[in-house]
């Protein structure tokens, strides 16, 4: 998982100005437009002039302080927010802002005890407090503190039940926690809750099987195999969920019903492999060529091209496929090219290419036995 193991997007509100006065206001304004269109460092310039109008704004501070984290100029931020509490020590935002300033230098406990700040002043503010407690939560979180982050969510909870982002959340918080039971509980309470979110059903999955329990991560692409509805997001997402339990017929079925020229690219990626996985290959190549031309640059197209000629056992055509992939592809996400050049090498009697290539798929991604097996026949060769 666009990838979990990674920060989930949280809203950066920038901080609201409090007491404007009309001399500073103009350019505070106009920092904040700049802020939202993500013009960084001509927000700080509005910012600098509104806080030299009017020193006395301790909400001019910090929206200077929140660009200046955008800038990373950490030094900056630290200065402005510290001019802010200056003036007003009983601001929600600026608490906020430093809190963000220390998560963005991974200084994870410090951000929290200003996150608990902020949030004791924001409680008549339930949007600044939602935001504030995700933030909170995910600090806990870098700080490996996940009892405490569990208790967080579970008070998000307790005013966003209906909001499936946060179930998600505080399921993946009890899984870091050691409480894979829990979790389920957890993801059950969702579903009781009357959060029948698809797409969160498929990210719960996702994070099950990632955490080794894929048979508990199947009941839920199941359970969007028996949601009713004709619409063409329901038809892809059941599409998905067939694909994933590998019942590659239906999986055709529902995206044939959607229709090919209304598939987004992931959707015709799922029926082109479908239909090479039910030896319809004239069908699958047909679509991988035209994702081809559409996605230049995405290697699995490639990868998925080459498994179509090595079924065919034309595999010059596979190596050619598979060089393209490999020039677009890095890391893990090459294993499966990598371990097809060492085969069309091998199919195409190139013994010594095809051990090397083995030998270094075996370097780069650890003992196989497969792999074992034909290192020791080329070598005995």
């Amino acid at each position: 998982m666009k990838k979990a193991n990674t920060l989930w997007a949280l809203v950066l509100l920038i901080c609201l100005s409090v007491g404007c006065a009309p001399k500073g206001s103009t350019w505070n304004e106009q920092g904040r437009s700049y802020y939202e269109e993500g013009d960084f460092e001509k927000a700080r310039q509005a910012f600098q002039i509104a806080v030299s109008e009017n020193p006395e704004d301790a909400g001019y501070y910090a929206n200077l302080g929140m660009a200046c984290i955008e800038l990373k100029a950490y030094s900056d931020a630290a200065d402005a927010f510290r001019a802010a509490l200056a003036l007003d020590d009983q601001n929600p935002y600026v608490y906020r802002g430093e809190g963000i300033l220390f998560f963005r230098q991974e200084e994870y406990s410090q951000a929290v005890s200003m996150f608990d700040a902020a949030e004791k002043l924001a409680e008549k503010n339930a949007e600044l407090l939602l935001d504030i407690r995700q933030y909170k939560a995910e600090a806990q979180i870098r700080a490996k503190d996940y009892v405490k982050a569990v208790y967080t969510y579970q008070d998000i909870l307790q005013t966003e039940s209906k909001n499936p982002q946060i179930w998600y959340e505080y399921g993946r918080t009890l899984l870091l926690a050691g409480e894979k039971d829990y979790a389920s509980q957890a993801f059950d309470e969702m579903d009781k809750a009357g959060v029948k979110d698809l797409s969160t059903y498929l990210r719960v999955w996702g994070l099950l099987s990632e955490n080794g329990y894929g048979e508990d991560g199947k009941y839920w692409l199941r359970k969007i195999l028996v949601t009713k509805g004709d619409d063409e997001q329901t038809r892809e997402a059941r599409a998905q969920a067939a694909f994933l339990l590998e019942d590659y017929g239906r999986c055709v079925v529902e995206l044939e019903a959607v229709g090919l020229n209304r598939l987004p690219i992931n959707s015709i990626t799922y029926l082109a492999v479908s239909y090479l996985n039910l030896d319809r290959g004239e069908e699958a190549l047909s679509l991988l060529q035209r994702l081809k031309s559409q996605e230049p640059d995405n290697g699995k197209v490639d990868e998925y091209i080459a498994e179509y000629y090595l079924l065919k056992e034309d595999y010059e055509k596979a190596l050619a496929s598979v060089q393209d992939g490999q020039k677009k592809l890095n890391g893990e996400e090459r294993k499966t090219l990598d371990y097809y050049e060492a085969v069309c090498y091998e199919y195409l009697h190139e013994y010594q290419k095809a051990l090397a290539c083995f030998e270094a798929y075996q370097k780069t991604y650890g003992a196989e036995e497969k792999v074992t097996h034909e290192i020791q026949f080329l070598r005995s060769r």
